[in-house]
């Protein structure tokens, strides 16, 4: 009986590339630590964390799947190779670094307040203040 052999493909992936994909934590941690704090800082912190390494598991097998599709050239040109190359940048590209931003801001309610809320006392000094558009800012006496 003969034994059957298989061919195999060995995927080599950098390791920094990997590390590219967990970059978002530290960044989630720092921007949820540095917001206005409450007696609960450990659910956002938690939920962020979770959040991101779900993100990055994803992300992981995407890559994977773009790699692999690159190396048996599995799509070969065409529309489909351009949403393939485009969906590969976006992986690789944007959501490592603007992942991290979008999910402090979704699971920390004071940072997303601090952010996008105006600042009552900024506001009110702003009210008050008369117009100094095209002011040199030099009185003459």
């Amino acid at each position: 009986m003969a034994v059957p052999t298989f061919r195999g493909v060995q995927l080599e992936i950098p390791r920094s590339s990997l590390i590219l994909f967990v970059l978002g934590l530290p960044i989630v941690w720092a921007l949820i630590l540095s917001a206005p704090t409450g007696p609960r800082i450990w659910r956002p912190l938690v939920t962020g964390t979770g959040a991101v390494a779900i993100l990055a598991i994803v992300e992981v097998l995407f890559f994977i799947l773009f790699t692999v599709g690159k190396t048996l050239h599995l799509v070969t040109n065409g529309v489909a190779a351009w949403l393939l190359d485009y969906a590969a940048y976006v992986n690789i590209n944007v959501i490592p670094y603007a992942a991290p931003f979008a999910i402090a801001l979704w699971v920390h309610p004071r940072l997303r307040a601090a952010v996008f809320l105006p600042d009552p006392e900024t506001q009110a000094s702003h009210a008050g203040a008369p117009e100094t558009r095209g002011k040199t800012g030099v009185r003459s006496r």
